[in-house]
């Protein structure tokens, strides 16, 4: 199994989940637990301490502890992703944006 998860799609769809804590909590351990895991345009979430202590780090943490491959695609440099860059080895594709 494989999540593909837009980061800054899920920390808005977390947000209208906050009244059903078990939809919440079954949405973040389907990407825990995912064998793989992209988070796409990672730093492009409004970054709040909500969002990057209690939801980006714990995926994060469980992820690394469990020894699942993780990929992170991101338009930021890497000195702003240090928490990233500690799991990570930078890749850096050029070309023409195709969005």
């Amino acid at each position: 199994r494989c999540a593909f998860v837009n980061v800054p799609h899920l920390i808005s769809s977390l947000k209208r989940l906050f009244q059903d804590s078990d939809a919440m909590e079954d949405l973040l351990s389907r990407i825990a637990h995912a064998e793989i895991a992209v988070f796409d345009d990672i730093g492009g979430e409004s970054v709040t301490p909500w969002s990057r202590d209690d939801v980006l780090l714990p995926l994060l943490d469980e992820r690394m502890n469990a020894h699942r491959p993780t990929y992170f695609t991101s338009n930021y440099t890497m000195r702003l992703l240090e928490r990233v860059k500690a799991l990570s080895g930078e890749k850096i594709l050029k070309g023409r944006s195709r969005r």
